[in-house]
């Protein structure tokens, strides 16, 4: 009798900077390795992209866990362990799933051999998915602390409504490098912006649609006119805030 696989599939924004093949191509090729071994496809789980291995609540993740515990399959079927996620206490909760249900993950990158000693190497390879997540993390708040200490500013390329970008650049040879990216207050945003803070903590009971429908009543330039570079992506002055 043919083994029940469901196949799950996974990217997020920590895998930019790494080899992990697109939904589609991930997907297809959890679907070759169950079919080469003549696993009967019970279900196929994508999560939408750049979507975080550490939550809990992702509706695939969730989905997963309902077909486990219904006794419906009998073997996961993804890329390797870390496409589950990439959190030890995470992993945990489906293992105990997997484990109380009789179901075995088959990731197509590792093989692991029944008993113990998989389980070790399993947990250890989970392990290390989170060190590395964790190490990245760390390693990109230490990078954005040293640029707000060097006084360049991260802000994505757009200043939040209320600042305007504030650029001193040098000039070395042939090129024209940044020096210094800093935000400065914008007096008449900033106005704007107390405004809106003052109205909510006046009235708690105020709504966002009503705070929005008296700044276009007074005829205040919404954000969109401002914040973007492109004329293409440019909203009129008069348009309405939301």
């Amino acid at each position: 009798m043919s083994k029940r696989a469901v196949l799950y599939a996974r990217i997020s924004s920590e895998d930019r900077d790494q080899f992990v093949p697109k939904l589609p191509d991930q997907l297809q090729m959890c679907n070759d390795y169950a079919q080469q071994r003549k696993y009967k496809i019970v279900e196929e789980i994508v999560e939408a992209p750049n979507s975080s291995g550490t939550d809990p609540n992702l509706p695939g993740w969730l989905k997963l866990l309902d077909i486990i515990n219904s006794g419906a399959v009998d073997v996961i079927v993804t890329r390797d362990p870390d496409r589950l996620t990439r959190d030890v206490d995470k992993f945990g909760d489906i293992n105990k799933a997997m484990k109380a249900n009789n179901v075995r993950l088959d990731p197509v990158t590792r093989t692991y051999e029944a008993g113990h000693r998989g389980d070790f190497m399993m947990w250890l390879d989970v392990i290390l998915a989170d060190k590395d997540r964790k190490d990245l993390l760390e390693r990109t708040e230490r990078g954005k602390r040293n640029k707000v200490q060097a006084k360049r500013i991260y802000v994505n390329g757009i200043p939040p409504y209320g600042y305007k970008t504030h650029i001193v650049t040098e000039v070395v040879g042939d090129n024209v490098l940044v020096k210094e990216r800093t935000l400065h207050v914008e007096p008449e945003e900033a106005e704007v912006v107390r405004e809106i803070f003052a109205m909510y903590l006046s009235d708690r009971t105020i709504s966002c649609t009503a705070i929005a429908k008296h700044l276009t009543e007074k005829g205040i330039t919404p954000p969109g006119h401002t914040r973007y570079i492109s004329e293409s992506n440019c909203v009129p002055a008069d348009a309405p805030w939301n």
